[in-house]
């Protein structure tokens, strides 16, 4: 830095100022000698404080300046000033965003460009279902403001396997979150606008070959939130809510309330468990259908940028017509760019 150049060539000056001083004291008697001698002596211990301040001057400069952004390759924990700046706001950069998934915030970082990639597997009781696989895109606009395209979000199956399946990318969704509120309690409003039918080919038959049964494009939304509280090695996140159909929408149509839950445990800097419930259904005659999932879930962070991560899930494991032989397995991989 060129700080500490200049220090580099003025401290040997300030260290030789004492010596030089003794030099050109007067010697005409003993006494202004050692007075004369004591007092170099004094300017030199003078000198010497003002070059160790120099130095202490030194060593700060050589630091990130307060504001400027930690360097980019933190460790594990990350650096005491990333975790200043994250507990202190809940923004992080994307350079510095956090191993550890109860500390991320619910949006993105500004200019982050997120690709999650998820396959889900039926693994039911004497039922081998499709293979459903596909990416999900999102965006940090702003600290605030997150957009993406989904196409396994809410009720899209991205690439389906099997028999049974739909087109592929046959349901697609439009996502922004804004948060409202990030600290300790992260808050983020939810929009989601869902696309069905793009390929007009879904078959309403199981097995049903492609290019039949062609049905009209079909748009319904979803609004709600994030709720995500910490503390230290512990997050609980909640998703409240509600999806409404808008074209076709029948005169009997009924919306979809739901809520999830997860309650995660920090169980390393780099490794989450959780445990994940919730509770849906029509708002009709909602105590006769509703579905009351549960299961466990682990993400572990490769490096700030890459994420992997499972699910194992009872879909319906305590809510009516509830039943343990459906299940699901989940895999997922996380890059952030």
């Amino acid at each position: 830095m060129k700080t500490r150049s200049r220090w580099m060539l003025v401290l040997p000056g300030l260290l030789a100022l004492g010596p030089l001083r003794a030099l050109a004291a007067p010697a005409d008697d003993d006494d202004e000698d050692e007075t004369e001698v004591a007092s170099a002596d004094d300017g030199s211990d003078d000198e010497d404080s003002e070059a160790d301040a120099d130095e202490d001057d030194e060593d700060e400069d050589d630091g990130a300046e307060p504001g400027d952004p930690p360097p980019a390759d933190l460790g594990v924990l990350g650096s005491e000033a990333d975790w200043e700046i994250g507990e202190s706001t809940g923004v992080y950069r994307k350079s510095v965003w956090p191993l550890q998934l109860v500390k991320r915030p619910v949006t993105l970082a500004r200019g982050m460009f997120a690709i999650r990639t998820r396959m889900d597997l039926d693994v039911s009781a004497g039922n081998r279902g499709p293979v459903h696989m596909g990416p999900d895109f999102h965006y940090g606009v702003t600290d605030e403001l997150t957009v993406g395209l989904s196409t396994m979000s809410g009720s899209g199956y991205g690439v389906c396997l099997g028999k049974g399946c739909y087109a592929a990318f046959d349901e697609v969704s439009l996502d922004a979150d804004y948060a409202l509120l990030k600290g300790a309690v992260n808050i983020a409003a939810r929009a989601s606008l869902y696309l069905g039918n793009l390929s007009t080919q879904r078959p309403l038959v199981a097995g049903a070959p492609m290019g039949t049964n062609r049905e009209d494009m079909v748009y319904s939304a979803k609004l709600g939130g994030i709720i995500r509280i910490k503390k230290e090695r512990i997050g609980v996140t909640a998703t409240p809510g509600i999806y409404i159909p808008i074209d076709p929408r029948p005169k009997d149509a009924a919306e979809i309330i739901a809520v999830g839950v997860a309650g995660t445990v920090q169980a390393t800097p780099r490794l989450a468990l959780s445990l994940v419930t919730g509770i849906g259904g029509p708002d009709k005659k909602f105590s006769k259908s509703y579905q009351i999932p549960f299961g466990f879930q682990g993400l572990f962070a490769i490096s700030r940028r890459i994420d992997v991560g499972a699910e194992f899930l009872w879909p319906n494991a305590l809510g009516k017509n509830r039943s343990g032989k459906a299940r699901s397995l989940g895999l997922v991989l996380n890059v952030r760019l």
